[in-house]
């Protein structure tokens, strides 16, 4: 008998997964979640996760922030493309000027560009937005419900007696 694909546990864990990680992309526009320990940072905001590495500051202990900050502008685009950037040691800008250029930019990208430009060489930012996370989720959640269904199909062949019966 053929179980349907409601009662899967693959499926419901799908969907939970699905569902959480369409909420942060959600919640990355209402406000700024981040966890820091030591010298790395994983930051959820701008419709992606952050993952970054500060060599020269951070900090010993564990800590965890959440800023319920409304964006002035309307969000660059609820689908932004990855990136990688590093710092470039550049100059140190002064604050007025980066927050006049920062709310100017158009995408997170020129955004984490500016940030990094005042940073050191072994500082990096990773950016993965949420739609990458559900498509490299949503591919093998597919592929092991498609290996379901035909593993589900297979009819299982009985051996053939040898015609020796006790």
């Amino acid at each position: 008998m053929k179980q349907q694909l409601h009662r899967s546990l693959i499926f419901w864990s799908g969907i939970f997964v699905m569902i959480f990680i369409a909420w942060g992309w959600w919640d990355s526009f209402q406000a700024t979640s981040s966890v820091a320990y030591r010298y790395r940072v994983i930051r959820n905001a701008d419709a992606g996760v952050m993952i970054g590495s500060h060599p020269g500051g951070g900090t010993s202990v564990f800590q965890a922030r959440r800023s319920e900050t409304k964006l002035v502008h309307p969000p660059w685009s609820p689908c932004p493309g990855p990136f990688f950037v590093r710092g470039s040691g550049g100059f140190q800008p002064e604050w007025d000027d980066y927050k006049q250029r920062r709310e100017a930019t158009q995408s997170a990208h020129q955004r984490y560009l500016l940030l990094m430009h005042s940073e050191p060489a072994s500082d990096w930012v990773l950016f993965i937005p949420h739609w990458l996370v559900i498509l490299l989720f949503a591919i093998p959640w597919s592929l092991l419900l498609v290996w379901r269904a035909r593993r589900r199909r297979v009819p299982v062949i009985e051996p053939v007696a040898s015609g020796l019966q006790a």
